[in-house]
Parts: C-alpha cells; structure tokens; sequence
C-alpha cells in the first residue's frame, strides 16, 4: 500500500484530484505488486533457507536459525543466504 500511497501522492503533485489519484491502473497495482513480493522475499528467504538445511543436514538438524546463518557465512558467504532463491 506505501507504494500505491506514493503514486497517489505524485498524482495529486501533478495535479490530479484526491479521487483521480486513488484510481490506480493495473499496471501500477501490478507494479506495487511486484516490488513487495521481491521486498517480502529477500527479507524472509534466509529464514526459508535456514530451515531447509536444518531439516536437510544431520550437523545442523538441531541448531538455531542463528547458528545456521554463521555457518552458512562461514561456508559460503554473504550470497549464500540466498542460494537457491531463483530455483
């Protein structure tokens, strides 16, 4: 919704009425759409990947997705918490 909120805005600075700048289009609503899904899924993927290797790996089924993080930094660095992201 911050998103739609931030074309309202720019609707209204270009001149649009309150109304008129609520009445988003599909391609902005898609638009919004996507940019949150990318936003929620760079945020929780290392959680997601954390527990796959918790319930995959028997040196880690009992650790803490902490745990799992500094191994997975260790092992394999900064882009390894999102390793299978585009799978």
């Amino acid at each position: 919704t911050t998103g739609l909120r931030l074309a309202a805005f720019v609707k209204m600075q270009l001149g649009a009425d309150a109304e008129e700048a609520r009445d988003h289009g599909p391609a902005v609503t898609g638009a919004a759409t996507g940019v949150a899904k990318i936003i929620a899924t760079l945020v929780t993927y290392p959680l997601i990947r954390a527990k796959v290797l918790q319930q995959t790996s028997s040196q880690l089924r009992s650790a803490s997705p902490l745990v799992i993080w500094r191994h997975i930094l260790a092992e394999e660095g900064p882009s390894g918490l999102y390793r299978g992201v585009l799978a």
